[in-house]
């Protein structure tokens, strides 16, 4: 439970799923950031076994707070924290502190992202990050922002932010710890 910006967090539930057959007693980790707009975390567990196996890697989940509720920073301060714990209890684990690579599916991605820059201020080094269909930023600036087509569109990407930012949504004085592209 925690960060060191928000030490009082409450306790966040983390997902590990390990190879049944490991190759070594250090293996690879995989820290697995979840989609779910906001609203919620989705994480695909057929394909988390997947990656465990054909990677032999451990993969870490966190289930951070999202929704109504839990506006920013709750989301990056939980993720930090899951991190922060993976890292330090890698022995426990049977992984490799220096080789845990950030994946995100969508906004885990855009969260991902924003988490390498609160792990850079901490002195952390992630192996890397995969970001997949990211959104990473709250403003409908660009001409892709401003594709209205009744799925996955700018109108939908600024409902999510609006949940997340509340009151900050748009607003000059955020960073990219809060949406990547503001770096």
């Amino acid at each position: 439970s925690g960060c060191p910006e928000e030490l009082d967090a409450p306790e966040m539930n983390v997902l590990v799923r390990s190879p049944k057959v490991r190759s070594s007693s250090r293996l690879p980790a995989l820290y697995y950031i979840g989609g779910g707009g906001f609203f919620t975390t989705y994480c695909d567990m057929n394909e988390i076994e997947r990656i465990c196996k054909e990677f032999n890697c451990v993969v870490i989940v966190p289930l951070p707070r999202m929704g109504r509720g839990h506006l920013y920073p709750s989301t990056i301060n939980d993720i930090h924290a899951g991190y922060q714990w993976a890292y330090e209890h890698a022995g426990e684990l049977g992984i490799n502190e220096d080789n845990i690579t950030i994946f995100g599916f969508s906004v885990g991605g855009g969260v991902g992202m924003s988490l390498c820059f609160r792990l850079k201020r901490y002195g952390y080094s992630p192996r890397g990050i995969v970001a997949a269909i990211p959104p990473l930023d709250d403003r409908l600036i660009y001409k892709s922002s401003q594709i209205f087509s009744g799925q996955f569109d700018g109108y939908f990407w600024s409902t999510m932010y609006r949940l997340y930012l509340g009151k900050n949504y748009g607003s000059p004085f955020i960073g990219p710890e809060a949406a990547a592209n503001r770096a």
